[in-house]
């Protein structure tokens, strides 16, 4: 009886074991079970956010792509718009900043820069001219009458001079400021300073002579534009001939008398020749009377013809001064 028991708790004791490890398993099981479904629907949550973002990605790509086309769509209108109005300009307005101020004209758009240039040139010379006072001589379209021809020509003349000479001071000036090496007739190698322009918006610079040549729409300078003068210095043989040619206008000008001084110089020997003409005839009245003085005498008797031939004497050295006159 005793082996009995003996085996019968053997018996309870691997029974109570095995339940043991079965109920281990099962836990154990349950813990797989528990970490699949984690497992799972961590899987699912990942795959439903990345769904997610691709939704997020294709509505922003769809919504990037309708603003390029619209954007584009907008751009097209646009610079067609502005071909069309650029495209219909034929002119140019040019606002022209110089040192003696603000010049604003109209030009074509086919002019060139340096047609605009030779028009700054003569505005410039235009406003450095001095005005004729309004009460001048020839106003309101009468005919002038040889004075005021005249007066008018000696004016001219007088302020082609100052012209002449302001502006050899000026070129004397800038010579003598440059203190470069010595060039024509012993000046400077610079020549007074050739005008260029620099745009302002957007920034182009035109100093040299081929950009000059470039026409206003080809530049960019249509419908309107603002433009800043700039002066270059150039060397002195680039504009020797053109000083010479200067030079010698106004010699052949300073030296040719006017129509007035002509005119008076001609009177002037008229009434030279006339005055010498009046003294000569003079002489010889005066050596008239004294040979009837003398003549007189001799039939009066000896006394009187001594005197006579005194008077005779006299009146023959006054015939000779007078023929010598």
């Amino acid at each position: 009886s005793q082996a009995f028991i003996t085996m019968a708790d053997a018996g309870s004791n691997q029974l109570s074991r095995s339940e043991a490890e079965k109920q281990q398993e099962r836990e154990k099981q349950k813990e797989r079970e528990m970490a699949a479904r984690a497992r799972k629907q961590k899987e699912k949550d990942e795959r439903a956010r990345v769904l997610q973002m691709l939704e997020e990605d294709k509505r922003e790509r769809e919504e990037r792509r309708a603003r390029d086309v619209q954007l584009q769509r907008d751009n097209t209108t646009g610079s067609a718009a502005a071909r069309s109005a650029f495209g219909d300009r034929s002119t140019a307005t040019l606002s022209i900043r110089t040192d003696m101020g603000a010049l604003r004209h109209t030009f074509a758009a086919e002019t060139t820069l340096l047609d605009v240039r030779a028009w700054v040139v003569e505005e410039r010379r235009r406003a450095l001219s001095p005005l004729p006072p309004a009460n001048a001589a020839g106003a309101g379209g009468r005919v002038l009458v040889p004075n005021e021809m005249s007066e008018m020509t000696r004016r001219g003349r007088e302020n082609f001079e100052r012209q002449t000479a302001r502006l050899r001071e000026e070129a004397r000036r800038m010579r003598s400021g440059e203190g470069a090496a010595p060039g024509h007739n012993g000046g400077s190698a610079f020549a007074p300073p050739r005008i260029y322009f620099v745009a302002l918006n957007p920034r182009q610079d035109f100093l040299t002579e081929e950009a000059m040549s470039s026409s206003l729409v080809s530049a960019g300078l249509v419908p309107h534009a603002t433009l800043m003068l700039r002066e270059v210095a150039v060397e002195a043989a680039e504009e020797d001939a053109t000083a010479d040619l200067l030079e010698s206008a106004a010699r052949a000008d300073a030296a040719e008398p006017s129509e007035s001084e002509s005119a008076s110089a001609d009177e002037d020997e008229d009434e030279a020749a006339g005055a010498g003409e009046a003294a000569a005839a003079a002489t010889v009245m005066a050596g008239a009377r004294a040979s009837e003085g003398q003549r007189r005498r001799v039939v009066g008797g000896g006394a009187v013809e001594g005197a006579g031939a005194g008077d005779e004497g006299e009146g023959g050295e006054g015939g000779e001064e007078g023929e010598e006159r």
